[in-house]
């Protein structure tokens, strides 16, 4: 799975990924999985961006504002009803969930808590 070394994580982080805990976690039965999460307002202006700004190259015609709205607030539901679904089945220990505030606001002390919820701390010296 990991190229370079046995000792390598992957990190997906691509928000499709979310309601593909299911599979991954069958797939990968040892996984970890951290769901960072931000204002639901926030993660629909990104969401709207991305569109605005890539998926107009997937289109064989020019969707509507509205169209895409929709098409972003179903996505998001699906995503989060799957999710929230799926993630109980992975084993406390192998999940834990981190607030995009808080990451921005101070990385260091959010990703050594992570590592430590994680019982990753003897390896958060070597990032």
């Amino acid at each position: 799975l990991a190229s370079g070394g046995a000792h390598k994580r992957l990190l997906l982080k691509s928000p499709v990924h979310t309601a593909r805990v299911r599979m991954m976690h069958a797939m990968f039965p040892k996984a970890t999985f951290v769901f960072i999460h931000r204002h639901p307002y926030e993660v629909f202006q990104s969401a709207v961006h991305m569109a605005d700004a890539y998926y107009w190259q997937c289109y064989f015609q020019l969707p509507s504002a509205q169209d895409v709205e929709e098409f972003i607030l179903y996505q998001g539901e699906l995503l989060h009803r799957v999710y929230t679904e799926d993630i109980a089945d992975v084993p406390p220990g192998q999940r834990t969930e981190v607030r995009f505030e808080d990451l921005h606001a101070d990385p260091m002390a959010t990703l050594s808590a992570l590592y430590t919820a994680l019982g990753w701390g003897h390896e958060f010296e070597q990032v």
